[in-house]
């Protein structure tokens, strides 16, 4: 039976709720058991959380192994003209020559000389106003002064600089 010192002890400790072992709040211990008990406190769920936060963050600003140095081709075609509206908040270029361009079309970036740094697809297509905008983004194999990117079949190719935040119109 809990003396009023243990109920007191209980109540009133650092350790109240917390760490404490049930064999340690039992009734059928004697209350000068208690004076040797090492009381550990549990760690709190929010630490777990910090610790989680802090190694994300050393990750991506450690790349995650991979190189700093690594362009990623990302950007928007928007089509102007004639373009279909898939009635979903989607779209695809229309009956004209841009019919092919939409979710899922090829795209390919490569350096001033020819060679392929890199292929993805249109990951996004969006209508907005009269327009389609087809957005992608990939990571290239490596740099260039000035890149090509070519979408599907397309014999037109546009040149740009800047492969990180590209912005062509076809119409």
């Amino acid at each position: 039976m809990r003396t009023p010192e243990l109920n007191q002890l209980a109540t009133s400790t650092p350790a109240a709720g917390r760490g404490v072992t049930d064999s340690m709040r039992s009734t059928t211990q004697d209350p000068a058991d208690y004076s040797s008990a090492t009381w550990t406190p549990t760690r709190p769920r929010h630490t777990a959380l910090a610790a989680v936060c802090i190694a994300i963050g050393a990750l991506a600003a450690a790349g995650c192994g991979g190189s700093q140095n690594t362009p990623v081709a990302a950007g928007t075609l928007t089509l102007t003209g004639d373009v279909a509206d898939l009635g979903d908040g989607t779209c695809k270029g229309g009956t004209d020559s841009n019919g092919d361009l939409q979710l899922g079309t090829q795209v390919v970036v490569m350096d001033a000389a020819g060679k392929i740094l890199g292929t993805g697809n249109v990951d996004r297509a969006t209508k907005v106003s009269m327009t389609c905008e087809l957005h992608f983004s990939f990571p290239l194999s490596g740099a260039s002064d000035n890149y090509q990117i070519a979408f599907s079949q397309h014999s037109q190719k546009a040149i740009v600089q800047d492969i990180s935040n590209v912005n062509l119109t076809f119409g």
